[in-house]
């Protein structure tokens, strides 16, 4: 994990080219993590639209069941 404050980390270096250094190093790491958070989501969404799949399904099921029933229950009586 990426600490907040890096000040006594980089006290000691003096030079531009250190702090240039650290500071590439810290947007890999960032850069890193932003990656594996995107894949979590492309997985979530993938799933999320299987999962909506299955239930678009599922309402089509029983409304097609219903209507049946309706007209069942009108042409019987």
């Amino acid at each position: 994990m990426i600490a907040v404050g890096r000040t006594s980390e980089r006290a000691p270096l003096y030079t531009d080219a250190q702090r240039i250094a650290l500071l590439e190093k810290d947007h890999d790491e960032t850069d890193d993590t932003f990656d594996g958070v995107r894949a979590e989501i492309a997985g979530v969404r993938a799933e999320m639209a299987a999962l909506r799949q299955v239930l678009v399904g599922i309402l089509v099921a029983v409304t097609t069941a219903s209507i049946l029933l309706a007209v069942n229950l009108v042409v019987k009586a």
